[in-house]
């Protein structure tokens, strides 16, 4: 199973919540950033949120590792972090 960050650059953010249902597990971390987990490459999971999107509208998918650092996310936040990596 692979992870992903997605975030996207659009004024409003774009709600994605329809275009993720098709990830494994999906977590809005943030306006505009989204942490999915999925078989999917990451092509696969750009052209799967893509057709979400406005035409200006900028994506970024990255993969993610395993190791990350945050501050500011409430308890049962980074919890959830801890299980999307």
């Amino acid at each position: 199973m692979n992870a992903y960050a997605i975030h996207v650059t659009a004024d409003p953010a774009p709600d994605l919540s329809q275009a993720v249902e098709i990830f494994s597990a999906a977590w809005n971390a943030a306006p505009g950033l989204w942490l999915v987990r999925t078989s999917l490459n990451a092509a696969q999971v750009r052209d799967a949120v893509k057709t979400h999107l406005g035409p200006e509208d900028r994506l970024l998918v990255l993969g993610v590792s395993g190791e990350a650092a945050w501050r500011g996310f409430s308890e049962e936040a980074s919890q959830r972090l801890r299980e999307m990596l």
